[in-house]
């Protein structure tokens, strides 16, 4: 049997989002106080928006961070800043996406933007295993929401590249398809 990359990427696109993932998604300000400010473990908790498209670039290599057993004593969490925004305005000072490294119910860092995995693994096991904080990288507060996402370009760059490979995909899956009709009407 013959399997055709189209098909292969076709069903890599349709099965993409249902992998395992234990990041809890916090959609109360009561939740959030439970999961994240009183849980014993460390937690990571990204804000986020739905709108933002930096945002969506990240939200798979969190959800893999979240499963990884170098990382599994610490719990992951994210918060959607347009359903809780008051716990945005104490949150996100920069922009979305915005990762906040909190032991404890302390915050040991904070910072916004969409790193790359490796980075992102990186940061978070040099501020949460290693007990270490660092006050260099951590963002200033602010008590103002931004109107708009911050712009990364980074971000803005993976996630136009995904959306390449995803369209491309999805051309290379209609062309093979419009193929194997044509074969079929010449009977090739």
């Amino acid at each position: 049997m013959k399997i055709h990359v189209s098909t292969l990427c076709t069903l890599s696109l349709l099965f993409a989002h249902t992998a395992y993932t234990t990041v809890n998604v916090i959609g109360t300000e009561q939740q959030y106080q439970d999961a994240v400010m009183n849980n014993a473990n460390p937690v990571v908790v990204v804000f986020s928006a739905t709108w933002c498209p930096a945002c969506q670039t990240v939200k798979g290599p969190f959800e893999e961070l979240s499963n990884e057993a170098e990382l599994a004593s610490i719990s992951f969490a994210s918060v959607d800043v347009d359903t809780l925004p008051a716990l945005a305005k104490e949150n996100v000072a920069q922009g979305v996406p915005t990762f906040v490294l909190i032991d404890r119910g302390v915050k040991k860092n904070s910072f916004a933007g969409a790193l790359p995995k490796d980075s992102l693994r990186a940061t978070i096991k040099d501020t949460l295993l290693s007990g270490t904080q660092h006050d260099d990288m951590q963002q200033p507060e602010s008590t103002a929401l931004p109107a708009q996402p911050r712009s990364e370009p980074v971000g803005i760059l993976s996630s136009i590249t995904g959306f390449i490979a995803m369209i491309f995909c999805k051309i290379k899956a209609i062309l093979s398809g419009i193929l194997a009709k044509i074969a079929g009407i010449f009977g090739r």
